[in-house]
Parts: structure tokens; sequence; C-alpha cells
């Protein structure tokens, strides 16, 4: 019987963890990053069934209460039984959200460092170099730099979400995430270690 909800529940916690990794802690907005399904079923499957593993404990409790006829306990065990349950499906949960959320940190910190970060379950960070194609660019919380590599989660969509390792590092300062149409710009991935953006003609 509890396997029977997976269809639905995958996709479910599989999306909200990506949300956790991508809008959460990078602050980028989960729709603008697309990821393959199965990834998305990869990313729910381990946390889902860790919950459910955690589930059969209280129900083997509530089980035994039954084969034995405990009708004294019948309820008191009932009660037991269901608090445990949700205790441990909880702290389950929190555990795996705090795993994906470490993931996000080690990710930011690579790319702080100058290097490509781990893929997380289809989610590819790139380290890119952006240069404008006209004069004027309509950068939502600009301005944009050039002159060193930002983090992009994708490059496909009208809008192009960056996020600025040396923002980060500014405690108080801007909000490292900006936004500028795609046509507006083009991008190029560096490779690990360049920390400066080639100056363009």
């Amino acid at each position: 019987m509890l396997v029977l909800p997976l269809p639905w529940v995958l996709p479910f916690v599989g999306s909200f963890l990506q949300f956790l990794y991508v809008e959460d802690a990078f602050g980028i907005p989960a729709d603008s990053v697309s990821a393959p399904v199965y990834w998305t079923g990869a990313a729910a499957l381990l946390p889902t069934l860790g919950c459910l593993g955690l589930l059969l404990p209280p129900l083997a409790l509530y089980g035994w209460a039954r084969l034995f006829h405990w009708a004294w306990e019948k309820s008191m065990v009932s009660v037991v039984s269901t608090v445990a349950a949700v205790v441990l499906v909880v702290t389950g949960g929190v555990a795996f959200m705090s795993r994906t959320s470490d993931a996000a940190h080690r990710a930011a910190r690579d790319v702080v460092n100058a290097t490509a970060p781990d893929s997380y379950f289809g989610i590819q960070g790139v380290r890119i170099c952006v240069q404008p194609l006209k004069g004027k660019l309509s950068v939502h919380n600009g301005p944009l730099p050039t002159d060193r590599p930002l983090l992009a989660f994708s490059t496909e969509g009208d809008v192009l979400y960056l996020w600025d390792p040396v923002r980060v590092r500014e405690h108080g300062g801007p909000d490292p995430v900006m936004s500028v149409r795609s046509a507006e710009v083009s991008t190029y991935a560096v490779s690990d270690g360049q920390s400066r953006c080639p100056e363009q003609p």
C-alpha cells in the first residue's frame, strides 16, 4: 500500500528538492532551470524510500498490537505509533533537505573558488562570461559585470539568470542574482581556474 502513491509523490518531492537547490540556495527561479524528468524522479527516490523505511517500525508496532489483541492498550499504541511515524518522517525529511542545502553550498563554494560546480540530479551550473551585444542593456539588479565569470544554470529561454560569486563575498552588498534578456548578450563558458574574462575589442 505504501508504494501506490509513489508515481505522484516522486515528482513532487524531486521538484521540491530541485527548488530548494536552485531557488532557495542561489535565488534563481526554479522554473528557469530545466532538468530531465528522470533526474527529478532520481532526486526524490532516496528521500522518499528513506522516509517510507522510517515508517516501518511504527507500523510494525501497531501490527503487533492488533495481532496480540492488546485491546486495553490499543488507543495508546495507536497514538504512540502515529507520533513516532510523524517524528521519524519529519526528521528524515529535514535530513534530506539538509543534504540538498549542503550540496548547494558546496556548489557555491566551488564557483567562488573559480571551479565548475558538481551536477545535482540533472542541474548543472556553468561558469560563463557575458558580453553585451549592444550598448545599453536592461539588467535587473545590475550593473552586469563583464570582467569576471558568473554562474548560470541555463542559457536557454528569453531571460538569462546569473549569480555573481563576487557579490556573495560582499556582505551587505547588492543581491548576487541578476537577470538580462538573452537576446541582448552573448555568453561563453570558461575553464576551471579562470577568474577573469578577456576584454572584448
